[in-house]
């Protein structure tokens, strides 16, 4: 699969509001510039660039690395804890935020990059 086919598919899920089906691409030399943290209490956390920014998925949660913080400045609300749970848990979250503020700013250009290479520039104009 080339990279025009992967755009066609991109946009075709895009324009049908899901995400996109990349089965049988060819991705061994592909680079993704993210960041996985795994046993954390909530579950794995990844942190994944996107030509729309910085994206997490820590367990059934995903969301901007700023939502990411404001859930957990709370003491309710958030998925699959409560009480001592959530106060257990906000450490662990809070030390892989700062990692990932690391991680983000070693790889400040990857966004911009990703940006450049697979915005539909024809619908962005």
């Amino acid at each position: 699969m080339n990279r025009e086919e992967v755009l066609d598919i991109v946009k075709s899920a895009r324009e049908d509001n899901k995400l996109p089906d990349l089965r049988g691409a060819n991705l061994h030399y592909a680079r993704w510039g993210g960041l996985e943290i795994n046993h954390l209490p909530s579950g794995t956390l990844h942190l994944t660039p996107t030509p729309e920014g910085w994206r997490i998925t820590l367990g059934c949660w995903n969301g901007t690395p700023d939502q990411l913080r404001d859930l957990i400045a709370k003491d309710q609300g958030w998925p699959e804890a409560e009480g001592d749970e959530i106060t257990r848990r906000r450490p662990y979250i809070e030390a892989a935020l700062t990692l990932c503020d690391l991680h983000m700013q070693d790889h400040e250009d990857i966004i911009p990059t990703l940006a450049e290479k697979w915005t539909d520039k024809e619908n962005n104009q």
